[in-house]
């Protein structure tokens, strides 16, 4: 990342009519924190939307009409469109899989881009506690308390916590290395 406090790895191949190899539980995408060389995070494989962290794509032989095909991570990068400069696309964590056939005709490879965000948007008055479907803690789905946001997931090192303007009366024990801003005006957390 920009800081230098995390790096990110990836890692999969596709396995299809006897090439590549097999999926395995250590693909996926790793969050590394820099200061002591430990993995903060590993993506999850599934189509569960509602999980934050999930990077999805089948590793096995898929069949496009009448050849196979597979999916394998191409590639990440990091590129901060936190700032709303494009209107279709936010995160700071952009990655490439690329879902191709083997020998098939009629299908052509296709790209996909996964794009994922440090920053839980909270929102007292638009928000959603308990959480809801889709992913919740974004601009369009946001948690409506602090404490769900810091527990749901749950809250990693390095996150943003955005609160939009207003008094969330909670309290509670935080001990993750987490950066909150408000956005609108002015938050206040525990103010009864």
């Amino acid at each position: 990342t920009e800081s230098g406090e995390l790096l990110y790895l990836i890692s999969g191949r596709g396995y299809c009519a006897g090439n590549g190899a097999p999926w395995t539980p250590m693909d996926g995408i790793h969050a590394i924190e820099t200061n002591n060389w430990t993995r903060l995070k590993q993506s999850v494989k599934n189509s569960n939307l509602a999980e934050y962290f999930n990077y999805d794509y089948d590793p096995t032989c898929s069949f496009c009409l009448t050849g196979g095909g597979t999916d394998t991570p191409e590639g990440l990068t990091i590129w901060d469109l936190e700032d709303d400069s494009d209107p279709n696309i936010r995160g700071s964590l952009h990655v490439l899989h690329d879902h191709y056939t083997n020998g098939g005709t009629g299908c052509d490879d296709e790209l996909f881009f996964h794009h994922f965000s440090s920053n839980i948007i909270i929102d007292k008055n638009n928000g959603k506690d308990p959480p809801t479907f889709p992913r919740t803690g974004t601009r369009e789905n946001p948690f409506a308390s602090f404490n769900t946001a810091y527990n749901y997931y749950p809250i990693w090192n390095g996150a943003n916590m955005i609160l939009k303007a207003g008094t969330y009366p909670e309290k509670g024990r935080y001990t993750k290395r987490i950066r909150i801003k408000s956005e609108g005006g002015t938050a206040v957390i525990g103010k009864f």
